[in-house]
């Protein structure tokens, strides 16, 4: 892939290119992102956090495409 996305215990995550450059700003989550994951095909990103939520973003725009507040704990890890 050509794009770097991190997650931050400020609550977003960010998709970066490969030259350094900030593509987009995920902000959604109200605490401390722990994991993120491309699907295999690469145009969504999985993250989670410590606000008990899973969101799954449009790496090409950045939007929210669906969000899972069903969990009981702070969610540490994501898979597809």
């Amino acid at each position: 892939g050509s794009l770097l996305a991190t997650g931050s215990y400020d609550g977003y995550a960010r998709i970066w290119k490969t030259d350094g450059r900030l593509a987009s700003t995920l902000g959604q989550h109200k605490g401390p992102i722990f994991a993120l994951k491309w699907n295999k095909s690469g145009n969504y990103i999985l993250s989670a956090g410590v606000d008990k939520t899973t969101i799954i973003w449009d790496a090409s725009t950045g939007q929210c495409t669906q969000q899972f507040a069903f969990h009981s704990a702070p969610a540490l890890d994501v898979d597809w």
